[in-house]
Parts: C-alpha cells; structure tokens; sequence
C-alpha cells in the first residue's frame, strides 16, 4: 500500500471532531464518504502520485492509485471502499501480492 493511500485512510479514521464505531447496526452510508470523489495528488521524490475514486454505487467506492511514466500511466494498486460481511472495509489490491488487502474500517471520522 503506497503511501497516499496509507494518508487517507489514516485520515478516514482517525482526523477530527466526530467519531462512531462502524458495524452492521449503524446506519452508516457510504454517502459519508462520498468527499473522498475525484482526483487526489502529492509528490515524494520528485514523482507525481494519484488517486482517484469514484461512486459505484450506493454500497460501493471504487478508485484506484497511479503515477505518470512516460505520458503512460502505471496503476499501482486498485481500491475499494464496501460492506463485507456487514463490516465496512478498505480494500487495496496490489500487482504484487498475491490477494488483496482488506482493512476493516472500525471508526470513522465526519469532517
């Protein structure tokens, strides 16, 4: 997991004043997160980096993180936000591992 997917996702749980537990008995939307849409970019080392996400459904955020080489882009993990077994998870899926990796989201924070 790259590093500008590790700052959002630290944001998402732990940035600002309002927090609840995320679990099936909530009435949690996705809605919440729907701030998270667009095109998200930083540079390290001289390298642009990127995330985008988008809306899939009302269950489902779908993104994906890449940089430029070249004018070709190079994905370097796809990412998606749902409810998995009546959990809400973070999941990036890598070129390199072997199965993707699922975060259970337990807290989020409300801007």
């Amino acid at each position: 997991m790259n590093k500008l997917t590790r700052l959002i996702l630290v944001l998402l749980v732990t940035v600002s004043s309002t927090a609840f537990l995320v679990n099936a008995q909530d009435a949690v939307s996705l809605k919440k997160l729907h701030w998270l849409k667009g095109k998200w970019s930083r540079v390290t080392a001289n390298v642009e980096q990127f995330e985008t996400w988008n809306i899939t459904s009302d269950n489902v955020m779908e993104g994906e993180g890449f940089h430029m080489k070249s004018n070709n882009k190079k994905v370097t993990e796809k990412l998606t936000i749902k409810w998995l077994n009546k959990k809400l998870v973070y999941i990036a899926d890598v070129p390199n591992n072997k199965q993707p990796v699922i975060l259970k989201m337990w807290c989020l924070t409300i801007l």
